[in-house]
């Protein structure tokens, strides 16, 4: 399912026609249901009358959401589980059109990927002043804590129409799980695809804290500062008195993991990684939960069926992919490193574990040669699946591989039945190479 380039968005609020191309581009692929059932087969027979209800309804205010399923995903441990908030069909496609207008009207709701944040701070370790710390602070039950009335208030200092900030915050104001819960005026549920946006809306002003005398990135909950060792305090004094001001609060001084302060020379762990000034490296858990990710796989080959498939997975798992102009996956996520022998005990360990169960080790392939492409030919590499540039063939072959199907049974399915079966097929792929990430993290 490729992303189009929308050029431009309705001026006055939504139409049905567009919506219809929002649906096609970023709502048909996904597999989630909501709390009414309905599945994408059935809404697709009724698409448009359901558009021109949508956009009839939000544009005169009337719009209502149906409150949220409740999925939740387990951190590990000792920790609660995350709770994902799953609208319907209808609800999906209102809020993702509403998602076309706050990037249009705010360049900040369209975040900056990982891998580019730990980039900026490699290349900063290289001329920072050696009597310099790095400061860590974990904001505190992040998205739960966002207050509608600043989030609002933000909005409304843009030029979207005021029938979209009022489906924007009737979303965040709709219930997750059962009705007899009261109706939030704090936090934007997680799983909504303007969740990450309005995250970031609210946080612009206070981004705005920090100054040319150091250096400060924030990724979602987790900010990173690098200043002078004497003014770490006072920067973090700052910070402090920053969230507080906005409804935040960050873990107190001296959390272990969460916020702390080091000189550079112990390193700091930041979204994954150990960072050192002399080397970028993936944290030790997040490096053993791919071992595990990977075993997980392995074990399949055991039962001796679907071989392909596992193959498939297998190497997925290795490479990520390309799908919707994103780049997805583990070794995607961790391209910044540049401690190669991790990568490479990676392959050496794989290659005795496949010895042993019927797989052709040349058909396996490796961390380190993903990583060299993803990092140096990343847009030409065929190594690296690009699911946007796979033709008609190759979405077969994998329909194939992924599903019960032969080939005979698959070549003869019409183009349209490819392009449903290949997204839903891929969607769930993608969606394991999501949680591998989850647990580098838990």
């Amino acid at each position: 399912m490729k992303q189009p380039n929308f050029d431009f968005i309705p001026l006055d609020g939504f139409n049905a026609a567009w919506l219809k191309t929002v649906y096609q581009s970023y709502v048909a692929g996904s597999r989630a249901v909501g709390k009414d059932g309905i599945r994408h087969h059935v809404f697709e027979k009724i698409l448009d009358a359901e558009c021109e209800l949508i956009a009839a309804k939000v544009n005169d205010g009337t719009y209502r959401l149906t409150n949220y399923r409740e999925k939740l995903i387990a951190r590990g441990a000792k920790r609660p589980p995350r709770q994902i908030s799953v609208p319907t069909i209808r609800d999906r496609l209102a809020l993702r059109g509403a998602l076309e207008f706050l990037k249009a009207h705010f360049p900040a709701a369209q975040p900056r990927p990982p891998h580019i944040f730990i980039k900026d701070i490699k290349a900063h370790l290289k001329v920072v002043r050696k009597h310099s710390s790095f400061l860590r602070m974990d904001i505190k039950d992040f998205y739960p804590s966002l207050r509608h009335d600043l989030l609002q208030a933000a909005l409304e200092q843009s030029d979207i129409p005021a029938s979209i900030i009022g489906i924007i915050i009737r979303a965040v104001a709709t219930r997750t799980g059962t009705a007899d819960q009261p109706v939030p005026t704090v936090g934007v549920p997680q799983g909504l695809s303007i969740s990450n946006a309005l995250a970031a809306i609210y946080m612009i002003e206070f981004d705005k804290i920090a100054d040319d005398s150091l250096f400060y990135r924030r990724y979602v909950d987790d900010v990173l500062v690098i200043a002078e060792s004497e003014k770490i305090n006072s920067v973090y004094k700052s910070l402090w008195t920053g969230l507080k001001s906005i409804g935040l609060a960050s873990h107190p001084m001296g959390t272990l993991g969460k916020t702390e302060t080091s000189v550079l020379g112990d390193g700091v762990q930041y979204l994954g990684y150990d960072i050192t000034p002399t080397q970028i490296s993936v944290r030790q858990s997040s490096l053993a939960k791919m071992f595990s990710n990977l075993a997980k796989v392995l074990t399949c080959f055991r039962y001796k069926r679907e071989h392909e498939k596992h193959l498939f997975r297998l190497n997925l798992k290795i490479t990520g992919c390309i799908i919707n102009s994103s780049r997805r996956g583990w070794l995607m996520f961790f391209s910044q490193t540049d401690n190669i022998s991790q990568l490479a005990y990676l392959d050496a360990w794989l290659k005795s574990e496949v010895k042993g169960l019927g797989v052709d080790e040349n058909a396996v392939k490796t961390f380190k040669k993903a990583y060299y492409e993803i990092r140096f030919n990343l847009q030409a590499s065929v190594f690296i699946p690009n699911f946007d540039k796979y033709d008609i063939e190759q979405k077969k072959n994998v329909i194939a591989i992924l599903s019960r199907r032969s080939s005979e049974e698959v070549d003869v399915m019409d183009v349209t039945l490819i392009e449903r079966e290949f997204d839903r097929l891929i969607g769930r792929e993608v969606s394991e190479l999501e949680r591998d990430l989850v647990d580098a993290f838990s």
